[in-house]
């Protein structure tokens, strides 16, 4: 390997440095937008939690689960944050076969949403309930 081969054209060399860095910035560019347009949409859906419209949203998705054993759970309202601290009003649950066996008009959530994962769902309190009938379970 000689001398020239080496120091052969350093313009070119200099220009292609150059031009990595740019397709670098350009990239980290994109990610940073695709991290922002992300954090956006997460922002919109919560602050639409927070309407009237985002609240039934909830309720229906409430009354739609239907576990194995049958149960079912219908929410009348949302009251509160429904991110920290919420009242649900006219809570009634249901076994398999449609009967109402409990009837609970005001329930206090209180729950954070990153512990849903490690300590579930923290129920602070029932106002006031009637216990109506036993469940009869669907047979798992």
């Amino acid at each position: 390997m000689t001398e020239a081969d080496v120091t052969e054209n350093p313009e070119e060399s200099a220009a292609g440095t150059t031009h990595r860095r740019f397709r670098m910035r350009s990239a980290l560019r994109w990610v940073g937008y695709f991290f922002a347009a992300v954090l956006a949409v997460v922002l919109a859906f919560v602050a639409y939690l927070h309407t009237s419209p985002g609240r039934q949203f909830i309720v229906d998705q409430i009354s739609s689960f239907a576990p194995a054993s049958g149960l079912s759970i219908e929410v009348g309202s949302i009251d509160g944050s429904v991110l920290w601290s919420a009242t649900f009003n006219d809570v009634k649950v249901r076994d398999s076969n449609d009967t109402l066996f409990l009837e609970i008009p005001e329930v206090d959530l209180n729950w954070r949403p990153y512990k849903w994962f490690t300590s579930g769902l923290d129920v602070r309190h029932p106002v006031s309930y009637t216990h109506l009938t036993l469940p009869t379970n669907r047979e798992v």
